[in-house]
């Protein structure tokens, strides 16, 4: 049986996440964000209080990810 769990990212999964954001722009056949630009920006991201970044995982391997951005509505 497998083990699944979803859990906010942390700066420690930039390295987790760097993998995943890539291969979902591999998967799209897209040329940017680059690996440089991902490592740059990514940290700053996690940081950002206005962006979430979530992380799915089955027997302590990555899987997924979600990147929510919140904006002000009214």
């Amino acid at each position: 049986m497998s083990a699944f769990n979803i859990r906010d990212a942390t700066l420690s999964d930039v390295p987790v996440l760097a993998r995943l954001i890539a291969a979902f722009r591999d998967h799209l056949n897209a040329k940017v964000p680059t690996g440089s630009d991902i490592q740059a920006h990514l940290p700053r991201a996690l940081r950002d209080p206005g962006i979430e970044f979530a992380c799915a995982w089955i027997n302590d391997e990555a899987v997924g990810y979600t990147q929510t951005r919140f904006l002000t509505s009214v």
